[in-house]
């Protein structure tokens, strides 16, 4: 129990033991909600936990953490539903908006890599198509691409092919 930090030398008589078991059960309910992601009911089982325990500082911890992880799930579920609407660009503003020390942290790299690669996909299927017609509204999108990877090779290759395409002729003027 001294590892929960649950003051049991503070507690005296005979209902010590199952006020210890009690506030056990309520930690070790709230670090599985918290572990899957359950911080409402992590956060109120951290909180009972602490009715029986005040003076616990990793309850105190874990229900700080339970609030801040809850924001980040919020952040990646706005995330989520920007890609469905494929719009990249604000999805991964979201994705840069969850704080390193979240335990969540690594998925919404995952996932901001994976939308870099559906817009980079996206921007160089529609840069391919304006090629047919305006090769400057094509490099303009190819750019727009850039800006998600700049070592991206598809695009590089594509950029490399606008730029050096044959100019359409212009009428030349000879001098008198």
């Amino acid at each position: 129990a001294g590892a929960v930090g649950l003051g049991v030398t503070s507690m005296r008589g005979s209902g010590t033991a199952k006020l210890v078991d009690k506030a056990l059960e309520s930690y070790n309910t709230g670090t599985k909600d918290f572990t899957a992601a359950h911080y409402d009911t992590a956060r109120k089982a951290f909180e009972a936990a602490l009715q029986l325990a005040p003076d616990s500082q990793e309850l105190k911890h874990y229900i700080e953490a339970c609030d801040s992880e809850d924001k980040v799930h919020k952040i990646l579920e706005q995330a989520k539903k920007q890609l469905d609407d494929r719009k990249y660009a604000e999805a991964l503003k979201l994705f840069d908006k969850v704080d390193k020390s979240s335990t969540q942290f690594e998925d919404a790299q995952q996932q901001a890599r994976q939308a870099r690669r559906e817009a980079i996909k996206t921007i160089y299927t529609e840069a391919q198509t304006l090629a047919k017609n305006d090769n400057a509204a094509a490099l303009d999108k190819v750019k727009q691409g850039l800006d998600y990877d700049p070592d991206d090779p598809e695009l590089l290759e594509l950029k490399n092919r606008l730029t050096n395409a044959p100019k359409p002729e212009e009428p030349t003027q000879v001098a008198d």
